[in-house]
């Protein structure tokens, strides 16, 4: 068979099969049928917290002469000053530290972080050390209407002879929704 005939006979062959292909194709996606549906999408938008130290009660560990030896000074977030060892404690003017927070009224669940390592008090050169830092409440909690009070106690580490001096120093505290 010559070339030319071979391709006249496949020609009609050819075009056949591809309007069946063509139709096939068509009748496949008339035949799909697809699905929509259709969601509502939501969210809430808190509050944002607010936190406020008292002016007038900040953490205090009030007035003491220091022993020989280390000794500590604890003020519980209830404002109660205890000590160890040699320290001999002048006066009342303890007092815990006491903040206000502000949030939403919705009930949202919150977290306090406190310093989790030593802070430093200083007077000119001189250092104490203040740890162990506590909190009412603690921890987690709920705010219930939108507004909270957290007081805050530590330790302070009181070294032996420890130099005279008013010492200060500043920590974090940080409230947050959680």
């Amino acid at each position: 068979m010559n070339a030319p005939m071979l391709m006249r006979n496949w020609l009609p062959v050819t075009a056949i099969f591809m309007l069946l292909l063509a139709v096939a194709n068509r009748a496949g996606a008339d035949s799909f049928q697809g699905s929509n549906d259709t969601e509502t999408l939501t969210t809430t938008v808190l509050s944002q917290i607010n936190i406020t130290e008292s002016g007038t009660q900040k953490l205090n560990f009030g007035m003491f002469v220091a022993g020989t030896a280390l000794n500590y000074i604890t003020v519980s977030p209830a404002g109660v000053r205890t000590f160890t060892g040699g320290i001999k404690l002048l006066g009342s003017g303890a007092s815990a530290d006491l903040f206000t927070v502000t949030g939403d009224t919705s009930n949202p669940s919150f977290s306090i972080t406190l310093p989790g390592s030593a802070v430093t008090l200083t007077s000119g050169s001189y250092t104490m050390t203040v740890d162990t830092f506590t909190s009412t409440p603690s921890g987690t909690g709920t705010m219930s209407s939108g507004t909270l009070n957290i007081t805050v106690g530590a330790r302070l580490n009181v070294g032996a002879n420890q130099h005279a001096g008013a010492y200060t120093g500043s920590y974090t505290i940080t409230v947050a929704y959680h």
